[in-house]
Parts: C-alpha cells; structure tokens; sequence
C-alpha cells in the first residue's frame, strides 16, 4: 500500500496547528482541521489504518469541543498536539513496517476523561458498528451548561458569518480571475479552499 498521502494529510495538519492557549476560538482555523480530519479518517479506513482511524476521530470529538468551550483550550490544545504526534508516529510506522506496535488506548483514555466522551474500539476491523461509534456524556440538567452552550453557539456563529462573507468575496474575485485565466490551477484551488474551510464549520455548527 501507498501510505505517503495519508502521511502527507497528517504532517499538514501538524505543520498549520493552531496554537490554542490562552487565545480565543480560531473558527476559520478550527474549520480547516476537522476538514483535514475528516480526510485522515476516510484514508486510514480506505488502507485500514485502524488505530489511525481511532485516534483521528477522538481528536475530531476533541476539536468540536474546543471551540465550543468545553473543554479548556490549554488542556485541549495540549491533548490535540498529542494526538498529531501520535498520528505522526502511526502512519510512518504503518508506511515502514505495515503496522504501529504501541498501544493507542492510554491516549484515548486521557481524551475520554478529558472530553467525557467514550470512544470505543471497533469489535470488527474494516466494519462500522455501534461500537465504534461516540458514546456522548448524559444531557446537562435543565438551566445549566446547555444554556451557556446556546450563548456560546450565538457567538460562534456571528464569527461563522463574520468569516463566511470573507470568504465569499475571496471566492468573487477569484471567479472573475478564473473567467480571464481559465487554465489557471491557483485560481481554482483558491475557490475551493474557502469552500472547504465553510462546508467544515458549517456542518460542526449543524447549519
């Protein structure tokens, strides 16, 4: 198997980390990581990267939780750095040996008291099951942090539209160069990539 590209897709990720203590939210940036996430775990499943796969969807649940606050951004930035390095080590193992001999389960177990989300290993490698599926903590009581989650969203989404607007006059001009210059492969990645980075928070958002 080619194991460069997912190589490539996780040391992206490390390259343009956001650095996340004591700064607010980057929702932009935000947006491009689970973006670039979501690519990761499609790859280790397409190659059946298992422990990749596991360790990039606990780091996504980690992200969205981030941005929404709870979960501090000092500790959370810490465990998401962890978690690309940890990525690092399991995709360069799998290109040069075929596999990754160390245990991912420390690692997730810290995400699991950190987020208080559970993620369980799959019972079946190459199968989706309610196992490996999010367990997620039990609804707050009524009048307590989901309340403070609706005021956070209603701050994160004037950001989201904040940045939106920005991007589509990125994606305007970039159009009028493409009508001039239509062989231009700058022009078209520089319309998809704000693209990307709106779909990605977006959907986290549940637009």
């Amino acid at each position: 198997m080619n194991y460069d590209h997912v190589i490539n897709l996780v040391n992206d990720m490390a390259s343009n980390f956001m650095v996340l203590d004591d700064q607010e939210v980057d929702v932009p940036a935000a947006g491009k990581l689970l973006n670039r996430l979501e690519e990761v775990i499609d790859e280790a499943k397409t190659q059946e990267i298992w422990p990749l796969k596991r360790v990039a969807t606990g780091i996504n649940v980690l992200l969205e939780k981030i941005v929404l606050n709870t979960v501090e951004q000092k500790d959370g930035g810490r465990a998401f750095e962890k978690g690309l390095i940890k990525m690092q080590e399991i995709s360069n193992s799998f290109k040069n040996k075929g596999s990754y001999d160390e245990d991912v389960e420390e690692y997730m177990q810290s995400l699991a008291e950190l987020t208080g989300s559970t993620l369980k290993a799959e019972e079946k490698q190459g199968t989706e099951n309610d196992a490996s599926k999010v367990e997620k903590e039990s609804p707050p009581e009524p009048g307590g942090d989901e309340e403070k989650f609706e005021v956070q969203d209603e701050s994160l989404l004037k950001d989201f539209i904040t940045e939106a607007l920005e991007y589509i006059g990125e994606i305007e001009v970039n159009i009028l160069n493409l009508e001039q210059d239509p062989g231009n492969t700058e022009y078209v990645n520089a319309v998809f990539r704000p693209f990307h980075s709106i779909k990605g928070v977006a959907g986290f958002l549940d637009l």
